[in-house]
């Protein structure tokens, strides 16, 4: 309902539906005034291009004072004041940016009209509601762009009501505010069943542009995404989770900010509130694309071993490489339950829905991985080089083996299970799309260059043992271990059609590690294969 008030503050006029409706009360000593000119307002319903400046004159009729004088006639005159159109006059959905075609200047002020009429944090959910029938209009294919009028109108409202920014002219959320905000969020998106829709509008209001970086958002994004995220896998809204690994695979080209992001959550659920760690836990069974992605960005803060160039941009938390015990045990239990995890790929079609930015933030020097299996590869075969402290702990030793021969295991089927599809292509077309990955991206699950590097890290951490005060034998234990995961892994990989790698590649990772007569045998196969 539209409200329009009198420049003195006396006389206010409704429009409901159509100017039939139309009413005008005067609030003054007297009495009420009588609308004596409804043919000025007819004409100016009747006018298109709302809003518009109308001047309407309010007359009362004199009336007998006490001792039969003619009364005062009171006149009261309102100018500057507008006309706001309604849904139903426009003869279309407003808050349906698709449906849109002429004056677009009058519904953009329409719909900032009434989201500031509206109380927190219902402004909010209207935002999103309104960016979900936006996608809905065009799904499943992506929206076109929509022009830099409809652009700017977007990003004025995600800044005002959804992240409340310094710039925006909103006043900051309180904690309570806050909470509530991020209640509303997730609402939204579990009551969405649109895949599209959800990774749409989440990439909207989340992801990062150019631009972005250019007017200072990121960090208010960023903080907002990390606290929604944090209690998305507390309550397991699993959509809500799903769209978030979805951001996640399409931000690998930076690094940092899906660090911070999984820092945060680690942080959360091993510092802070040590007791919530079960939530962790059983993310796999209801978000395994979460999960898959965490688990990336954990191999990553955790890579046991780093170069030099990487050292400055770790983002660990603590300052070993080694993951902690809490967080191996969650990875452990995941891919133990679902060894799927280890080579599942978000699907493609998620991955463009939602371009309406702008151009995409530069890429950082170093990306994430694409998917988890080769960080879980080296924290099998590096973990049990890397002694340094575990010298006064045995129990987090022992427990720590344990785990990383869950994970050991769990590599070896998802290879045997990436092979399995590579035979029966008829399986692999029955699986959902982006669930696993296809012929073509199993060849590459591991590379020579990946060996390369891998067998650099594990004589780096071998030459580093010696100056250990450990006993030889002891030492000479834990290389073998190393050796034999490493060859059992290479074996299986090449037996599933996992590994891309030439035996020149091979020879070399061979020369460069110590003797084991697992890998010999296995690189020695080689020359009696076709």
């Amino acid at each position: 309902m539209a409200k329009l008030c009198f420049k003195n503050n006396h006389a206010q006029v409704f429009s409901s539906v159509n100017y039939r409706e139309a009413f005008c009360t005067l609030t003054d000593p007297i009495g009420l005034a009588l609308a004596r000119n409804e043919a000025t307002l007819k004409r100016g319903f009747a006018q298109p291009g709302w809003p518009k400046v109308y001047s309407v004159s309010m007359e009362k009729p004199g009336c007998l004072g006490k001792h039969g004088r003619q009364g005062i006639k009171y006149k009261r005159t309102c100018k500057n004041f507008l006309f706001f159109p309604t849904m139903n006059e426009y003869e279309e959905d407003t808050w349906n940016i698709a449906s849109w075609k002429a004056d677009i200047p009058g519904k953009v002020s329409y719909v900032k009209h009434l989201l500031s009429c509206s109380q927190f944090p219902e402004c909010s959910r209207d935002v999103i509601l309104m960016l979900e029938k936006y996608f809905q209009a065009y799904a499943p294919d992506t929206p076109p762009n929509p022009g830099l009028y409809l652009s700017a109108f977007l990003d004025d409202v995600v800044d005002l009501y959804i992240f409340h920014s310094k710039g925006s002219g909103s006043k900051p959320l309180s904690a309570i505010q806050e909470l509530q905000l991020l209640e509303v969020i997730c609402s939204c998106f579990q009551d969405q069943p649109s895949d599209i829709v959800r990774c749409g509008v989440f990439y909207l209001l989340f992801g990062i542009s150019s631009q972005d970086i250019k007017d200072g958002k990121v960090e208010r994004k960023v903080e907002i995404l990390t606290k929604l995220i944090s209690m998305a896998v507390a309550l397991q809204c699993n959509l809500l989770l799903e769209s978030m690994a979805t951001w996640m695979q399409r931000h690998h080209h930076l690094p940092s900010l899906v660090l911070k992001v999984t820092s945060s959550i680690v942080e959360d659920y091993t510092c802070l509130v040590p007791a919530s760690l079960p939530f962790l836990q059983i993310l796999a069974c209801h978000s395994p694309q979460m999960a898959c992605q965490l688990m990336i960005a954990l191999i990553s803060l955790y890579p046991v071993v780093s170069s030099d160039n990487k050292q400055g941009e770790s983002l660990s938390v603590g300052s070993s490489n080694r993951p902690p015990l809490a967080l191996l045990r969650v990875v452990a239990s995941w891919v133990s339950e679902n060894p799927e995890l280890c080579i599942m790929t978000c699907p493609s079609n998620l991955l463009t829905v939602g371009s309406l930015r702008g151009s995409v933030a530069p890429p950082e020097s170093t990306s994430l991985p694409i998917g988890p299996v080769l960080g879980l590869l080296r924290w099998v075969v590096l973990m049990p080089l890397h002694l340094n402290g575990f010298t006064s702990n045995l129990h987090v030793y022992k427990d720590s083996r344990v785990l990383c021969s869950q994970l050991h295991l769990a590599i070896i089927q998802a290879f045997l299970l990436a092979g399995k599809d590579k035979e029966d292509p008829q399986d692999e077309m029955e699986l959902e799309p982006g669930e696993v990955m296809d012929e073509s991206d199993s060849q590459h699950l591991i590379k020579g260059t990946d060996l390369k590097e891998l067998s650099q890290d594990m004589k780096k951490l071998i030459d580093k043992l010696a100056t250990v005060e450990f006993s030889h034998s002891i030492i000479a234990q834990q290389v073998q271990l190393s050796m034999d995961r490493f060859a059992q892994i290479l074996q299986v990989a090449m037996a599933t059609g996992c590994l891309s790698a030439a035996k020149d590649e091979l020879q070399s990772v061979r020369e460069r590690l110590p003797s084991n007569r697992l890998l010999s045998t296995v690189i020695q196969s080689l020359d009696n294969s076709p």
